[in-house]
């Protein structure tokens, strides 16, 4: 099939060869079915009607089942969270934030949805961020190990330019799967991403959002909060440029124990904007 592009010029300025592919090829890869069944258990609005469905005198179904009469009925409305959040929900690459996540998701670009770690891009906002703790620590997550190590020479460097101290108290996690971790000083982390960084947005890596500072200071304080439930730490999104500010994403790393059955789940999966309630 030919499809000839007209311009202002009548004549035809440019042929091109769309490529189709059809069911059957489709499902060659995965039954559409099964696709669809699978989206279906991981939509996130099926998981808030399952918790709101009749439960007992305590709760919603989501709290305790219902084991006698008298059941309670519930009705919940919620702010319905992006479509581009949704999507990355439902294809399981992202999660949604809860309420120890307070920094604002990008609107636009390549990281709509996502809630950026980086919450300002004027480099006249960086005096404007709160100290660091000196015993404050970051754990920041890679998508290969040449990546990490790429990051963290980068961290050695400016560590032994200062104090050996800083470089000895980098440690590895590689207890996660295709997640390659590096918990480090946060003061280290600032240096480098930040502080010695031109931190103006690049070309694809706007997110419509303002410089924010107080935004800045509140994901800081839940990077370096190493008991929070789910762990708040750091992905780099970019795999290209691990030093790229702009790719830093706030991300849970989570365990848990999958519905029936004993295999335990360990992930590191980037934040997305989440649903709001409005009233129960």
């Amino acid at each position: 099939m030919r499809v000839i592009g007209i311009g202002r010029d009548p004549s035809p300025s440019s042929t091109s060869y769309p490529l189709v592919l059809d069911r059957d090829t489709f499902e060659r890869l995965v039954e559409l079915e099964l696709k669809q069944r699978e989206n279906y258990a991981s939509d996130p609005r099926k998981a808030l009607a399952d918790f709101w469905s009749p439960g007992s005198i305590r709760g919603p179904g989501g709290i305790e089942a219902p084991k006698s009469t008298p059941q309670t009925h519930w009705f919940a409305v919620y702010r319905p969270t992006s479509r581009d959040a949704l999507a990355k929900m439902l294809n399981q690459t992202a999660v949604g934030k809860g309420l120890n996540v307070k920094g604002k998701s990008a609107k636009r670009n390549r990281l709509s949805g996502f809630v950026p770690f980086l919450q300002i891009h004027d480099n006249s906002d960086k005096g404007k961020i709160e100290d660091s703790p000196a015993n404050a620590f970051v754990t920041i997550y890679y998508d290969s190990k040449q990546n990490r190590e790429i990051a963290l020479q980068e961290m050695r460097d400016v560590a032994n330019s200062r104090t050996g101290q800083l470089a000895k108290a980098i440690s590895m996690d590689d207890s996660y799967p295709d997640a390659f971790g590096a918990r480090v000083p946060e003061i280290l982390m600032r240096i480098v991403y930040i502080d010695k960084q031109d931190i103006q947005f690049q070309a694809g890596w706007e997110t419509g959002r303002h410089s924010e500072p107080a935004f800045m200071d509140m994901n800081l304080h839940a990077v370096r909060d190493e008991t929070s439930n789910p762990r708040v730490v750091l992905y780099q999104y970019d795999a290209t440029n691990p030093m790229n500010p702009h790719g830093l994403l706030i991300a849970y790393a989570e365990e848990w124990t999958a519905p029936h059955s004993s295999k335990v789940v360990r992930t590191v999966k980037p934040v997305v904007s989440d649903f709001d309630t409005f009233t129960v």
